[in-house]
């Protein structure tokens, strides 16, 4: 390319570049090629007065002159268009680390990709399904215990004698304290229902454990439920 001064000679090269461009833009990836015509331009003036093997030659697609070797084998684009996907890989995977380190439970710090089960993962605000159920089963056997102390304070069973509030760790014992009339323990309340029998109703107070009564002398861990009865079923 002659006959023009260096200004023009880049304007030609660029407008040669561009109205090639399909013929040397390589595919959408930036390292695919098949099919594409490598296309190279120098300047008459370049190449005469230092020679082919200089670097003259600028392959359209590329930021800088390279020697004939470099622009054949596009090694200017090529190492550029390689850092640049390693970086956009690399942004990628640190923001794919961030995101993950923002996911981490704020009770047994696991991450999201730390879980066999993907949605029982955190959210990095609120507890896994993990660390709920856990809490869940710590309020449930706190609430357990402190239910069973309540029921051991209460009267007994009227039949069996045992806890109102049921054998511990059985399927039926009672989780929360038991209603203060209550005369059987779920057990023997059951059995009570499955035979048929009817509830318990007490004797009603007479005169003589009402008077012991108010002197603190009966001894009768049921005498509540009998004053309640007296008033429920006066005629039973």
């Amino acid at each position: 390319m002659a006959g023009a001064g260096p200004r023009g000679q880049l304007n030609t090269i660029n407008e040669v570049q561009a109205l090639t461009r399909k013929h040397w833009q390589p595919h959408s990836d930036g390292l695919d090629f098949t099919g594409r015509i490598p296309i190279l331009a120098c300047t008459l003036d370049q190449l005469t007065a230092r020679g082919p093997h200089a670097p003259i030659w600028w392959r359209f697609g590329s930021h800088q002159w390279q020697n004939l070797t470099d622009a054949l084998a596009n090694t200017d684009y090529l190492t550029r268009t390689r850092a640049r996907l390693a970086a956009e890989k690399q942004a990628a995977e640190d923001e794919k680390e961030q995101r993950l380190e923002a996911t981490r439970c704020p009770g047994c710090n696991r991450r999201e990709d730390e879980y066999d089960y993907k949605p029982g993962a955190g959210d990095g605000t609120e507890l896994c399904y993990d660390c709920r159920k856990e809490a869940d089963d710590i309020r449930e056997h706190n609430a357990l215990l402190a239910a069973r102390r309540a029921n051991a304070a209460m009267h007994p069973c009227h039949t069996c004698q045992g806890s109102i509030g049921g054998k511990p760790d059985s399927v039926a014992e009672l989780r929360k304290p038991a209603d203060p009339y209550r005369l059987e323990c779920p057990d023997c309340d059951d059995k009570r229902h499955a035979n048929g029998r009817p509830p318990i109703i007490l004797p009603l107070p007479t005169n003589r454990d009402r008077r012991r009564a108010a002197a603190g002398r009966l001894d009768d861990p049921y005498w509540h439920i009998r004053l309640h009865h007296a008033k429920e079923y006066p005629n039973r």
